[in-house]
């Protein structure tokens, strides 16, 4: 069950209760995120929020990639919740690459383990994700999900987020 986020969540939602979170406007979401945290069981940080966290808790080199300083400020009170609360988090393994932001981009996949290459930019996950992903998907019950996934329109990358939405 999907839930679209403009609906309130019930105060005692089925269990597993997860939430997909992720987008470039990571400032104004910080207040759900930590209100989630409050109810979900799991949560997933994609998109360009993901690598924010990965940068403050990884020390990944992100190039390009979405970054917010003072959203960094936070990451790390926010994961202090999150195990306060006993919540999973869940950022992502590997990523769809790009050198430009455009639907001509040169396209490719780099593990968190690599670096992305100088000049280019993190998107969303890549196929590891969606293999990760898969097993949590089965178990899950009501779904909050903040944000579509995005650059479904942008068909060099439109594999790996379809298998994603199809898990869905």
């Amino acid at each position: 069950m999907r839930v679209d986020f403009s609906v309130p969540i019930k105060e005692n939602p089925d269990r597993p209760f997860l939430a997909i979170v992720g987008g470039a406007k990571v400032a104004d979401k910080i207040e759900l995120i930590e209100s989630l945290l409050d109810k979900v069981d799991e949560m997933i940080i994609g998109s360009g929020m993901a690598y924010i966290f990965l940068k403050v808790l990884n020390y990944m080199e992100i190039r390009n990639s979405l970054f917010d300083a003072e959203v960094a400020k936070i990451v790390e009170e926010i994961v202090a919740k999150a195990n306060e609360n006993k919540v999973v988090i869940h950022l992502p393994v590997d990523f769809a690459k790009v050198d430009k932001f455009t639907e001509d981009a040169n396209t490719g996949s780099v593990k968190i383990a690599d670096v992305i290459p100088s000049g280019w930019m993190g998107l969303e996950g890549g196929p590891e994700k969606v293999k990760n992903l898969s097993s949590l998907f089965q178990k899950l019950k009501p779904l909050y999900e903040m944000r579509l996934l995005a650059f479904l329109n942008f068909k060099n990358l439109q594999t790996v987020l379809r298998q994603l939405w199809v898990q869905l």
